[in-house]
């Protein structure tokens, strides 16, 4: 939402253009953040010291984007590693239906900022690179939300049965 804000109707030489972009940027830093999280979840690592890890580097990268360096390619530097990390680990479980759509869902976001990154785009005007990129981009949280959730059915189901 910030970032459509931003490219709406601000530039950076606008204060709240600039303050738009910082918080931009954020939710981006954000949700890298919570795909650490979500491996730590997948991998069954210490939540709790994953947890400490991930919020350390997410205030370390909100610091260098307010202070140092407000580029995008910040955000990408930042998101890539936990995104990789993802598809490892479904790659990793690939003999399930749903870990399968899970690394489908990593490539299609992985596709969607290569093309952004190489101003694809339909139309110059009404479906430039960034539309594009939003679209494929919300498709891929789509496939990838439904992955997790058939995890999260099978893993409680895996579950049950152990108790039983």
């Amino acid at each position: 939402m910030f970032g459509g804000i931003y490219h709406g109707f601000f530039t950076q030489q606008d204060p709240v253009g600039r303050v738009l972009w910082i918080l931009t940027l954020a939710a981006i830093g954000g949700a890298a953040t919570m795909s650490w999280m979500l491996s730590a979840v997948l991998t069954r690592t210490a939540m709790r010291k994953a947890a400490w890890l991930s919020g350390l580097l997410f205030i370390g990268y909100l610091a260098y984007v307010v202070f140092a360096d407000r580029r995008f390619v910040v955000s990408i530097v930042f998101a890539l590693p936990p995104l990789l990390v993802l598809l490892v680990i479904f790659v990793r479980r690939a003999r399930s239906w749903s870990a399968l759509q899970g690394a489908s869902a990593i490539l299609l976001m992985l596709l969607a900022s290569v093309l952004q990154q190489l101003h694809v785009g339909i139309h110059p005007v009404y479906f430039n690179h960034n539309a594009l990129y939003h679209l494929l981009q919300g498709a891929a949280l789509a496939l990838l939300f439904v992955a997790l959730k058939r995890m999260e059915v099978r893993e409680s189901q895996h579950s049950a049965v152990l108790r039983s």
